[in-house]
């Protein structure tokens, strides 16, 4: 994410939103999987301390932990993103 990305995010409120959305979604991972942060983290090839960036909001979680995350956790890009189900238009 470039600079001027990373400050329209947080005019906008966005970046706090996206982290918040990505802690919650940490925690249920910790909770449904019965691991730790630092457990979480290895497993996708993180650091516990760039991780932890991450969940404190101190960073925006970047394309590859959400993708890893999806992939290793069985759950959607959506779930961790914060972003809402839509339902499909019935005709």
């Amino acid at each position: 994410m470039n600079c001027n990305t990373k400050s329209v995010l947080k005019t906008h409120g966005l970046q706090k939103t996206l982290c918040n959305n990505f802690a919650y979604a940490i925690d249920y991972i910790c909770f449904t999987h019965g691991l730790s942060k630092a457990q979480i983290a290895r497993s996708i090839g993180f650091t516990p301390a760039s991780f932890t960036r991450y969940c404190n909001g101190e960073r925006t979680p970047n394309a590859e932990a959400v993708y890893l995350l999806s992939e290793q956790y069985h759950i959607s890009a959506d779930f961790i993103l914060g972003t809402p189900v839509i339902p499909d238009r019935e005709e």
